[in-house]
Formats: C-alpha cells, structure tokens, sequence
C-alpha cells in the first residue's frame, strides 16, 4: 500500500514539474521548417489525446487532436526534451501532464482521453 502511494505521488509530482508540453505541429510532408507547439498555447476549450498502446501495453503513446485539419496529415504526438515521440508507462501519466498543464480531465473511453481548459475563476 505504501508504495502505491508513493508511486502515484511521484507520478504528480513529475507531472507538474514539466512546465510545457510540446508536440511537432507541422505536416509531416511539408517543405517548412518544423514547428512546435504547446499544449499551454493552445487557444482552445477541448482535445483529444489518442493512446496508442506501443508494447503490448507496458508503453504508450499519444497523439493530439485538437481540431488541426486532417487533410494535412499533421500528426501531433507528445514529444520529449529530444524532439522524440514521448513514451509513457501509463495512462495515468498522460492524465496527470495533461492535468499540471491546465486541462482538466473530462472523459476516457476507446483509447482516447478527453480533456478541457481549466477555468481561471
């Protein structure tokens, strides 16, 4: 029991730390150069954030939809410090990044978490 807690404490903790969580918003065919972006810059009310099971479901991914246009085959994946496609242990870890960067957790059905801006009241 203790060490559950102190798992899931440590999994807050390391989740609030990050400050920014970023994600290639560029077509992956375009000839531009890449941009990013964060999930703190976005000005929108609600996304979608596809899990994507890499190991069986010891490892995870997870991809951005937050209304990007689909004919652009821009794929927003959570990347870490490197610019790598970001891999979790959980989906409880992408919950809780998602949660210390203002978006407040609404849903999780079908492999897709639904989150929405937290309100400054």
């Amino acid at each position: 029991m203790k060490k559950s807690a102190l798992l899931i404490f440590g999994v807050l903790i390391y989740g609030t730390i990050l400050s920014q969580v970023e994600f290639e918003s560029t077509p992956k065919k375009s000839k531009d150069s890449t941009e990013y972006t964060t999930i703190n810059n976005l000005d929108k009310d609600y996304i979608r954030v596809y899990v994507i099971d890499i190991l069986f479901g010891n490892r995870f991914i997870a991809e951005l939809d937050y209304g990007q246009n689909p004919r652009k085959k821009a794929r927003a994946y959570i990347l870490s410090e490197d610019k790598s496609v970001r891999k979790f242990n959980s989906v409880t870890e992408i919950i809780n990044l998602f949660s210390g960067n203002g978006w407040e957790y609404v849903n999780y059905g079908s492999e897709v978490l639904t989150f929405r801006a937290k309100k400054n009241n």
